[in-house]
């Protein structure tokens, strides 16, 4: 071989082996022993370790309680009750950003963060909070019913913070107002946990005897004058039904935004429309046995609100039991969406109607 052939391949070789220990010494070869760290888990016992090096402990983070878990809640709470006004303030803005991101946990939250935002004094945000989740939970009766009921309780603790100070600067109007908003919301087996409130009410805003005669009302067959002179809010919703009402599809307005629009006229004070909704959303309910349920007794809440009492209401769901036919003439018609009379009858049976033996014989004070 000629030797600068040979020459050539020495040194090709040399350099070979130069790139390779290069290599192992920076990329693959551990560091001496002198300036190595050996991890341990949290929670082990240091050992000893060679030449004696030091061990650092090592550990994940802990997570963000999941919104809405069990956790989270205890986390808030604890926010709540901090005595570091910075703590009370950072829970009450998790609780907002949950109203953004997830109203639905929001809303069935109410006895996790109700009692403690009251408590802290956060009356005003505790209202707001209960009023994002009714506008974005309004298909969910349930949950419409849970934060109405608390913005009632929210507006009875800030009124009688403010007569603790001053009984005569304490002003009951507004907690008379959402009251009202409260009674037509409210479930069948909810109307007298809410007229019970709405009279305790009237102790402070009339008197004693008109708060009586409210309650005797439920179970007259006659309208009541006084609730229909208790004015609601009918500014409160209405954007929400007319941007529901402008996206209706071509196959007609859907079972969700039906149930939310029978709710806001609820709240509205437009119990009329609020059936008209209720009765479609039935009729689009199939045989959905929770969706015919909630549509029918949307449509007795709507005649409660009307009337200012329950008794056309209980006796509505009573003759469905019997009738269906007949007494669901509005509730079905023969589209394949539309429930079967059996349908209606399984819901009426299904559903309980208002006990009137639950009302207060004496109204009083709220507390």
């Amino acid at each position: 071989m000629d030797i600068k052939v040979r020459i050539v391949l020495a040194g090709f070789v040399i350099f070979a082996i130069g790139v390779a220990k290069w290599t192992w010494v920076r990329f693959v070869a551990p560091p001496p022993i002198s300036h190595a760290i050996i991890l341990a888990p949290a929670d082990a016992t240091a050992p000893s370790t060679p030449n004696n090096v030091p061990t650092i402990p090592v550990s994940d983070p802990a997570p963000a309680p999941t919104p809405g878990g069990s956790a989270y809640w205890s986390d808030i709470a604890r926010g709540l009750a901090s005595p570091d006004v910075a703590a009370r303030e950072d829970a009450v803005r998790k609780l907002q950003t949950l109203g953004g991101t997830d109203p639905n946990s929001l809303g069935k939250g109410i006895p996790q963060w109700g009692q403690p935002m009251l408590a802290a004094g956060y009356y005003d945000d505790a209202r707001k909070l209960a009023e994002l989740a009714a506008l974005r939970r309004a298909l969910d009766p349930a949950v419409f019913e849970s934060a109405e009921r608390y913005i009632v309780i929210a507006c009875i603790a800030q009124s009688n913070a403010e007569t603790s100070k001053d009984p005569k600067a304490a002003d009951w109007a507004d907690a008379l107002v959402h009251a009202r908003m409260y009674y037509n919301a409210a479930s069948l087996t909810g109307t007298a946990e809410a007229a019970n409130m709405l009279a305790e009410i009237l102790t402070q805003t009339k008197d004693t005897a008109t708060a009586q005669t409210f309650l005797s009302q439920q179970a007259s067959a006659q309208p009541s004058d006084i609730l229909k002179a208790i004015q609601c809010d009918h500014s409160r919703f209405e954007f929400a039904v007319q941007y529901l009402k402008g996206r209706v599809g071509p196959h007609g307005a859907s079972y969700p935004s039906l149930i939310s629009q029978g709710d806001y006229y609820l709240i509205d004070d437009q119990p009329d429309q609020a059936r008209e909704c209720f009765e479609g959303a039935c009729r689009v309910a199939g045989s959905k046995a929770k969706q015919v349920r909630d549509a029918i007794e949307g449509v007795a809440r709507s005649i409660r609100a009307k009337d200012g009492n329950v008794a056309r209401a209980n006796a509505l769901i009573l003759e469905l039991r019997k009738n269906p036919e007949s007494a669901g003439a509005a509730l079905f018609n023969t589209t394949p969406d539309s429930p079967h009379a059996s349908d209606l009858q399984s819901a009426a049976l299904a559903l309980k109607t208002a006990d009137l033996s639950k009302l207060d014989s004496s109204p009083a004070l709220p507390h």
